[in-house]
């Protein structure tokens, strides 16, 4: 940007037209200046994410945070933090810490944007902001079946009853210990709290403190695990941002967690998450577990290799397997239907398997049929949405999964999510709705109730796999020469 006066004297102007010629350049030089100046000044927070495409959440790997499930990133704060992401049109980073304290520490200091440290909102923070919570959660005191029980906090000074907390449980520790002298606590910095509640599960702690929600979700992996009461009162659980005069960012976090609350966002993913986890027994989680230890390492290999050969995942067909049959190739169905995986004849005869009671060909074709489910539904429907769908409709027909798709569009809601899909399911055995449908009558109580077990199959053996904790010859099959899987 160039600006050029000429006022020397060969202009032949006089002394007051050339002092105020100079006058004029210099208002224009001191506007062009402030006018760069404005040019080149810093965005604002929310205005470098976008300028940068980028939003950075820091967070731990814990399955009520952020983890990597069978179709990519998953967890609950991590689908708030994509959509919130998608709402600013940039993409999500992870900035993976080992807890929710050092998760905190990344946003202070500016390694982070944002944190979902999965642990309650501290006030003792003046260099972060936090937001609305989107869910409350107790303390629970956590200990393994068979170990002494405290009936309330004042025990815990028993030197018998010895705790071991994550970081961010310290606080609450410090302030309980206030009030009841003599508590023996101390803190791990190696390990989180689903890592320290995995080590109650097995028997190397005897006591650790962990929020509800990862109770409830590991209890079901773990079915030994018990709580024995609330410490404290309960905590919200939201973001953190870090505290700075620009409060863009902190804003627009404030308007998403308003609307995400009013239009059930929130809602949805907790139950997406929590939702399977709602109906949990003890006594059947268990015999699941005995029967992983006792059956499935007899048909591991062939999980395996039919997983392989489809792109399906192993445990997610070892599930269906248990949900059919308990593992079981002798079961037959009150319909005659008849084999580990419970293939009909029709079905059986088109997928070219000429045995359906011999187990190994029984997984091979059901492997393939799932898989034909999984590609025959829209492309609209994401996963894991789409395995959910396709495994209904393996168990009631893939017709009724159309009509209720069909119905759920009518009514408004989302024809691509099973959260929405499954609710109009269950109307199809109404007749004011199935009288209406293409392909009629469904009892969509049986299929809902069918997916969901099998999720829960799914999630133990995944999560236990990856935790180490199934048979080596279940986690490390053997190669079964005599067993070919065709497409």
């Amino acid at each position: 940007m160039n600006f050029h006066f000429s006022l020397d004297k060969r202009d032949g102007l006089p002394p007051a037209a050339r002092f105020a010629g100079y006058l004029l350049q210099a208002a224009v030089v001191v506007t062009a200046v402030a006018l760069l100046a404005t040019c080149s000044s810093s965005p604002s927070v929310l205005g470098r994410v976008q300028r940068d495409n980028t939003l950075v959440l820091a967070t731990p790997n814990s399955p009520t945070t952020y983890y990597l499930g069978a179709y990519g990133a998953a967890g609950p704060a991590y689908d708030l933090a994509k959509r919130f992401a998608d709402e600013l049109g940039v993409r999500l980073k992870i900035l993976e810490v080992p807890n929710g304290h050092d998760a905190l520490t990344a946003v202070a200091s500016g390694r982070a944007d944002i944190a979902a440290p999965g642990i309650g909102i501290s006030e003792h923070r003046p260099d972060l902001r936090f937001t609305p919570a989107y869910e409350e959660v107790s303390s629970l005191l956590v200990y393994r079946a068979g170990e002494a029980v405290p009936a309330n906090v004042s025990d815990l000074a028993d030197p018998a009853f010895k705790l071991t907390v994550a970081p961010g449980f310290a606080p609450l520790m410090h302030k309980l210990s206030r009030s009841h002298p003599g508590i023996n606590w101390t803190t791990s910095s190696e390990r989180d709290s689903s890592q320290l509640l995995i080590d109650v599960a097995r028997g190397k702690l005897a006591y650790t403190v962990v929020n509800e929600n990862t109770f409830n979700l590991n209890r079901h992996f773990y079915p030994r695990l018990r709580a024995a009461f609330a410490l404290g009162k309960p905590q919200p659980l939201g973001w953190a941002v870090r505290k700075r005069k620009d409060s863009s960012l902190y804003q627009a976090a404030i308007a998403f967690f308003a609307r995400a609350k009013a239009d059930q966002t929130i809602a949805d993913v907790l139950k997406h998450y929590y939702g399977e986890h709602v109906a949990y027994n003890r006594a059947s989680t268990q015999t699941f577990l005995n029967n992983v230890n006792s059956r499935l390492d007899e048909y591991s290999t062939t999980f395996h290799r039919a997983a392989t050969a489809t792109g399906l995942s192993w445990q997610l067909l070892a599930a269906v397997g248990y949900q059919e049959s308990r593992w079981n190739p002798g079961a037959v169905s009150p319909t005659g239907v008849r084999g580990l995986m419970m293939l009909t004849i029709p079905t059986a005869q088109s997928l070219g398997i000429h045995n359906r009671t011999d187990p190994h060909l029984s997984i091979i074709g059901a492997a393939r049929y799932l898989s034909q489910l999984i590609k025959r539904l829209p492309a609209s429907i994401p996963q894991p949405d789409r395995s959910w769908m396709a495994l209904a409709a393996y168990n009631i027909g893939y017709g009724h999964i159309l009509d209720a798709r069909k119905l759920t569009r009518r009514q408004g809601g989302n024809p691509n999510s099973w959260a929405d899909v499954k609710k109009r399911l269950v109307l199809l055995s109404q007749g004011k709705y199935y009288q209406h449908a293409r392909y009629g009558y469904a009892d969509g109580r049986v299929a809902t109730h069918y997916v969901a077990n099998i999720r829960s199959y799914y999630n133990i053996l995944a999560w236990r796999s990856a935790q180490d904790t199934l048979p080596a010859q279940v986690t490390q099959p053997s190669v079964r020469s005599d067993v070919a899987i065709a497409q």
